[in-house]
C-alpha cells in the first residue's frame, strides 16, 4: 500500500509553471491523507520530477518494509506532499538517500 498526503490541489503530471506544483510553491495548502496506486518507478518518477522543477525531497523515515519522503516546497520549506512506499524498487532507490541533494 501506498499512502500519499497531499494538499487539497491535487498535483498533476505536468510541471510547467501554471501547474499545481508551481501553485503550491506560490501558496500553503492544507493536507490530507489519500491512498495511492502509484508503483515505485512511479514514485521515483515523482522524485526525479521534482528535483527538476527546482524543489526540494528529503527522507522523513525509514522502516524495513518502507520509506516515507516529504516533497518540500521550492524554498525547501512547508511540506506539500508525503509519499510513503514499502515497493521494493522505491526502498532500493532511497537506500542510503536522506534528501534530493544527495
Amino acid at each position: 500500500m501506498i499512502v500519499t498526503q497531499a494538499p487539497a490541489l491535487a498535483l498533476g503530471s505536468h510541471w510547467g509553471a501554471g501547474s499545481p506544483f508551481w501553485a503550491a510553491c506560490r501558496r500553503a495548502g492544507g493536507a490530507r491523507v489519500v491512498e495511492d496506486g502509484r508503483t515505485g518507478a512511479e514514485l521515483v518518477s515523482v522524485l526525479s520530477r521534482w528535483r527538476e522543477s527546482g524543489a526540494v525531497w528529503r527522507v522523513l523515515g525509514r522502516r524495513p518494509s518502507s520509506v516515507t519522503v516529504a516533497l518540500l516546497r521550492c524554498d525547501g520549506g512547508e511540506e506539500v506532499e508525503r509519499l510513503t512506499s514499502g515497493d521494493p524498487l522505491w526502498v532500493a532507490y532511497l537506500d542510503g538517500r536522506r534528501s534530493s541533494e544527495d
